[in-house]
């Protein structure tokens, strides 16, 4: 079973839960890469400031180094930290060699490039990036968690992109609706005109 060595601070007992829950599931799939994160989990104070209270983190995998948005290393971009994958975030929270911070937070339905590809630096690292820059995270050649993380990104990235879509269609069949029956209780169509515009809209 698993059991969290390292404990973060300044948490409160959800917190713990869905951390020990996604951590969890990263060692299912990947026992190595589990044990990988433990040293790390000190690092999450600044992921809360970063989700919303509703947020699921379904995935957390360590970082052993990120590039800047340049796609460029230095003593300031050069990072170690936690990638935490949630329903609507992909998030980033670290430390810098200088002792400082380094968060960063980029919203699924915006990531344009994902894709795990070959570094001569790190070897294989996870690039993501939103059109106007891209970062490359290094994942400790954790090759079975870092294909799940990238298969579960793509397929929350899906999803996100196609939760909005849902309640614009049905506001859109709605009113389409609601003008039809206005149209057939001011007597402009019959009882009969509307039913046939109503199967059309429902798809009967």
């Amino acid at each position: 079973m698993f059991k969290r060595r390292q404990q973060p601070t300044d948490m409160s007992p959800e917190e713990h839960l869905r951390v020990d829950a996604a951590v969890a599931d990263l060692s299912t799939v990947d026992p190595k890469a589990g044990a990988d994160i433990e040293p790390y989990l000190r690092n999450l104070e600044g992921l809360w400031q970063l989700l919303a209270p509703s947020e699921e983190i379904s995935w957390l995998q360590n970082v052993m180094a990120c590039t800047g948005p340049d796609g460029q290393i230095d003593r300031f971009t050069f990072c170690h930290g936690v990638l935490a994958l949630t329903d609507q975030h992909l998030v980033f929270t670290g430390s810098r060699p200088d002792g400082g911070t380094r968060n960063g937070s980029w919203r699924l339905t915006e990531l344009t490039t994902v894709d795990l590809v070959r570094d001569r630096t790190f070897g294989e690292v996870l690039l993501i990036g939103n059109g106007s820059s891209q970062m490359g995270f290094d994942t400790k050649k954790r090759q079975a968690a870092s294909r799940e993380l990238l298969s579960r990104l793509r397929s929350a990235i899906t999803e996100a992109r196609e939760v909005p879509s849902t309640p614009q269609a049905s506001r859109s069949i709605a009113d389409e609706l609601a003008k039809w029956a206005k149209l057939r209780d001011d007597g402009v169509i019959s009882e009969d005109n509307f039913t046939v515009e109503k199967a059309k809209l429902l798809g009967h």
